[in-house]
């Protein structure tokens, strides 16, 4: 349970999915090369300035509009039923932040009925939905699909500044899992719904390819790593707005 406007209420942790994000970028033609060729994701173009990838029967995971961000610009969140919509919700309206209703346009071209959409940490805008919009349209990529479902597609891991502030909102906002130090220094991840293995019928299997989180792949360069840090180091730099009602800070700097 936690503690909420001085009374329990119920925590959304595990309820929470990734549903899809939003991208802000004027190179759709290299965007469409690398999200079908690289990725292998099912493209959908929709309009002039308008690009939708998929990779499972939802009709959107990745949303991209013209403009000059070249980054993430929203996040939107699945939740499992209305009681975590109106949970979440209330937390927002409670905290004095402004709450704004999607169009239909909108929710038609992020694949789902209906949203709310409130501000986020970093200028990303957070939106919330319960109900996707499956398409039947086979995918036509170079995989078979992804292994979503239920449980979303993954996570987003966010620079910052101002970790404590950050960690505030999300766990204000959604109960977030969440990496820990510890005492001697190294980080502590905490995980939940592990899969289980039935030693009877397990059968080893052998993957073609590795995470590249913490890694260097084949013919990356030092040069290519500099690059990265590079790129996470001007990340850093940019303007670092917070919402302060929901992150537990006062006024913005």
């Amino acid at each position: 349970m936690t503690t909420y406007q001085g009374r329990d209420a119920p925590s959304v942790f595990g309820a929470v999915h990734l549903g899809y994000l939003v991208l802000e970028t004027n190179r759709f033609a290299d965007w469409r090369r690398f999200g079908t060729d690289a990725i292998g994701m099912h493209l959908d173009d929709l309009d002039t300035g308008l690009m939708r990838f998929r990779i499972d029967d939802h009709e959107c995971r990745f949303l991209l509009r013209r403009g000059p961000a070249e980054d993430v610009v929203a996040i939107g969140w699945h939740l499992d039923d209305h009681t975590t919509f109106e949970q979440i919700e209330a937390r927002v309206r409670a905290h004095g932040v402004p709450v704004a209703e999607g169009t239909a346009e909108e929710a038609r071209l992020r694949g789902v009925e209906r949203l709310l959409r409130f501000p986020g940490p970093k200028g990303i805008t957070q939106e919330i939905y319960t109900t996707p919009v499956l398409s039947p349209e086979p995918l036509r990529m170079l995989a078979s699909g992804w292994v979503t479902g239920d449980s979303g597609m993954g996570h987003v891991a966010i620079t910052s500044t101002r970790p404590t502030v950050m960690r505030g909102y999300f766990n204000t906002v959604f109960d977030f899992s969440y990496y820990a130090r510890t005492p001697s220094g190294f980080e502590w991840e905490v995980g939940w719904n592990p899969v289980v293995i039935d030693e009877t019928t397990w059968q080893p299997t052998t993957h073609q390819g590795i995470s590249i989180w913490g890694h260097t792949p084949v013919g990356r360069t030092i040069v290519d790593k500099l690059a990265q840090f590079r790129l996470g180091a001007r990340s850093l730099a940019h303007p670092e707005h917070t919402v302060p009602g929901l992150s537990g800070t006062g006024p913005d700097d």
